[in-house]
């Protein structure tokens, strides 16, 4: 904590640190070489992480070639959805990126598989509206309130316009569990979801939420990307920004991922500062806030 103390009155001052690191333009150039950095090294999701962030920033077609280089040892690798979610995300045909999303329903599918929730929650970023067995398993996990994957199945139902999936993710916003809690406002997040009722719930469950509950930073990330309610957006920032200096690897990584849209070229000192932290999730969702906004100058 002692150690983060300065980061913190940086952010929440909004100083920007002169003496904290390169100049303004060098800043992209460090955030650029510490996803290579953090690709070339790490051998967990934050690799795919890293990746992912690189293919947002122009290099897709690069990233894309050192990925196919996995796919002949992929099933021994901790981050083998990681590797199928990279190759969908960079298929120049729809018979590829089926082929990538086709490997990792077959994870999901097999009772076995010890990444079964990677598989499901990768089948919902890509936006893939589930269909045949695989759809019937998300059903059937939906329909079980004990079921550790609901959140995420119900999260598969909305992108498939199931009827009720909104309520009931929603209704996950109010549950006993913080996990659950959680998944309910990543989902929504993910989902850039807008409907009014949705947002109200969220803005509600962000205002009564624990700062020590584990789904604390997920909730203010999806409540202030969404703008669920814009009088209280300000101060979602700040606990955001407060987050950022003080929380740990994970709500780190998130509260990066709220902030994305809305953070400006006087915001790159300071998460300039974010390239030094000691994990290397943080590391990656700085570099990523620092080239999305100077990509946009």
């Amino acid at each position: 904590m002692i150690r983060w103390l300065p980061l913190l009155c940086v952010f929440l001052v909004g100083a920007s640190p002169a003496r904290s690191g390169p100049a303004d333009g060098a800043w992209p150039l460090r955030a650029r070489a510490v996803l290579h950095e953090v690709m070339d090294h790490e051998e967990s999701w934050i690799k795919v992480h890293a990746a992912e962030a690189l293919m947002a920033v122009g290099e897709a077609g690069a990233i894309r070639g050192r990925f196919l280089e996995f796919v002949p040892s992929v099933d021994a690798r901790p981050y083998r959805v990681g590797v199928w979610r990279v190759l969908a995300n960079t298929s120049p045909t729809p018979r590829e990126r089926d082929a990538c999303l086709a490997r990792v329903e077959r994870i999901f599918l097999n009772p076995a598989s010890a990444d079964r929730s990677q598989a499901l929650e990768t089948l919902c970023k890509l936006r893939h509206p589930v269909t045949g067995p695989t759809l019937d398993e998300v059903r059937k996990i939906a329909a079980d309130p004990q079921a550790p994957l609901r959140g995420l199945a119900l999260w598969a139902l909305r992108l498939t316009q199931e009827r009720d999936a909104l309520e009931s993710l929603c209704a996950l916003l109010r549950s006993p569990d913080e996990g659950e809690r959680l998944v309910a406002a990543y989902a929504l997040r993910l989902l850039r979801e807008d409907n009014p009722a949705a947002l109200g719930q969220l803005a509600r469950a962000a205002g009564i939420e624990s700062p020590r509950s584990r789904a604390y930073p997920y909730l203010l990330s999806a409540a202030f990307a969404l703008n669920a309610d814009p009088a209280r957006r300000p101060a979602w920032r700040m606990e955001l920004e407060k987050i950022l200096a003080t929380g740990t690897a994970a709500a780190r990584f998130e509260a990066c991922q709220g902030l994305l849209e809305q953070i400006t070229a006087a915001d790159l000192p300071r998460y300039g500062l974010l390239l030094d932290a000691p994990d290397n999730d943080t590391r990656v969702g700085a570099a990523l806030s620092i080239l999305r906004v100077w990509s946009g100058r």
